[in-house]
């Protein structure tokens, strides 16, 4: 029966079917440098082990790692890294839309151009190729293993462009959350049930 087959051609057939699998000369699917990892589209890199890169020129490094669209990186261990120019630089880490950064640890960047920080575990970008900048940032103190520090009462404090003094990057002094805004008028509101006309006037010419 073998010899039969074998006369058939389809040992050859099937030999070089999985030849053309693996070096991608068939349906542009190739075995990656990281072990058990895939490439497939054009000049794409999985050098992470289990790792996935597709699209145009992608890179997926670390373990575990996903890099698909164009330019895009994903160098974190089970990062994801989508779209043109992005980069997820650190582990469990995302970042999705155009030239967009997620640096720290299971944080998530989208949108165009963001301002990076790894303080910033969420960030909506509103950039562009001169200026980064941010329309919206979620703040995150980190403890040890880049895990939030649970004794910062700010974790999950969100801050607006244009609200509280957040001008898109750095979180300064005096800058306040909308949490923050949000407290202040409800003090101002309840502040009013014992003041007098003459009082919230003399407040609102101020």
């Amino acid at each position: 029966m073998t010899k039969f087959v074998d006369s058939l051609g389809l040992k050859r057939l099937v030999t070089k079917i999985a030849e053309a699998v693996s070096n991608g000369t068939w349906l542009s699917v190739r075995k990656g440098d990281g072990e058990d990892s895939v490439e497939e589209g054009d000049n794409t890199t999985a050098s992470g082990l289990y790792s996935h890169a597709e699209g145009s020129s992608t890179t997926a490094k670390g373990v575990s790692s996903h890099a698909e669209g164009t330019n895009s990186i994903a160098m974190g261990n089970s990062s994801h890294a989508e779209g043109g120019t992005t980069t997820a630089s650190s582990e469990y880490s995302h970042a999705e839309g155009n030239s967009t950064t997620a640096d720290g640890v299971a944080s998530h960047a989208q949108g165009f151009y963001n301002y990076n920080d790894p303080s910033f575990i969420d960030m909506v970008g509103v950039g562009d190729y001169n200026t980064t900048k941010n329309a919206s940032v979620i703040y995150v103190k980190r403890a040890i293993g880049d895990y939030p520090d649970q004794s910062d009462p700010k974790n999950g404090y969100q801050y607006l462009l244009g609200v509280g003094g957040y001008q898109g990057q750095d979180i300064t002094e005096g800058m306040k959350s909308v949490q923050e805004v949000i407290a202040n008028l409800e003090k101002g509101v309840a502040a009013t049930e014992t003041m007098t006309v003459e009082d919230i006037r003399e407040i609102m010419s101020a």
